[in-house]
């Protein structure tokens, strides 16, 4: 791989650029999010820090990069998604960062925009193999840039940021048996973020009362359609189904994370014993 393939200093501004990059920023900090503006072109525009329901700031930041237009349609493909074309060496910037980032396709005349997600649009194998010169990133339709739609967003950042820390505490644990409280600490924080688990003043930690409920309705599903399946079998399908069916509801995506859902089975799982003495489930 040639170094002259990664990003350098820039030449020279770009006014349509420049414009899609401050209306971000206005939609940001409407909804209340700490902007940083970063020297364009320089991989990223804006740095984001987003802010909580609950107005604490979160443990995680944003990296958007803005892609400025006069005319969105211009890139509008036939099935009603948009496509822009990046150098490699955005791209591969990108996919090296430790945050996550976003591109965001801006029309600075309708003030409205797309974003895409290139870790989760560029199999970064390819990319390194193939070095190619341009890559085309997809914005879905669905992805809409709004005010509206930040929890969304922020939510893609949340789980990126549990998926480094899960997956960094599961390399100690496998070296250190003596590590999985780590890991477990994180996995517990992370259903904490999604709801299942809370906090009262009275009793301390304690599970979601709606998510109880839903898994002892599967749970007596499951025994009345399958009574011959082991009862530790229906309690893990039902709270496995349970927090599916949840992590929809509570972020807006469609699909938890085989990676995410795999670390809440093996979590869930220790701890019913635990929950079942207590009688919690």
């Amino acid at each position: 791989m040639t170094t002259k393939k990664y990003l350098h200093r820039p030449k020279a501004s770009h006014p349509i650029g420049d414009r899609a990059a401050k209306q971000i920023e206005d939609v940001c900090e409407e909804h209340g999010w700490a902007v940083q503006v970063v020297q364009r072109d320089y991989g990223e525009d804006l740095l984001i820090q987003p802010v909580g329901a609950d107005d604490a700031v979160e443990h995680f930041r944003l990296w958007i990069q803005s892609k400025g237009t006069d005319n969105l349609s211009k890139h509008r493909l036939k099935n009603g998604n948009y496509s822009f074309s990046v150098s490699f060496a955005h791209a591969y910037k990108w996919l090296r960062s430790a945050d996550l980032c976003i591109v965001v396709l801006w029309d600075t005349s309708k003030k409205e925009g797309v974003y895409a997600i290139p870790s989760s649009d560029i199999d970064e194998e390819w990319l390194y193999t193939k070095e190619p010169s341009v890559i085309t990133l997809t914005f879905p339709k669905s992805n809409v840039f709004s005010k509206s739609e930040l929890d969304k967003i922020s939510w893609h950042c949340r789980l990126h940021h549990y998926e480094t820390l899960i997956s960094s505490a599961k390399v100690q644990t496998d070296e250190d048996d003596d590590r999985i409280v780590l890991l477990w600490s994180r996995v517990l924080d992370f259903l904490k973020a999604l709801g299942i688990f809370e906090h009262q003043s009275d009793i301390g930690l304690r599970v979601n009362q709606q998510f109880l409920d839903r898994v002892k309705v599967g749970l007596f599903k499951l025994s009345q359609s399958e009574p011959d399946t082991d009862s530790s079998e229906h309690l893990r399908v039902a709270m496995m189904l349970t927090l599916i069916i949840h992590f929809e509801e509570t972020t807006g995506l469609g699909g938890m994370p085989t990676f995410l859902a795999k670390s809440c089975e093996e979590f869930l799982t220790s701890a019913l014993p635990a929950l079942r003495k207590h009688g919690i489930v």
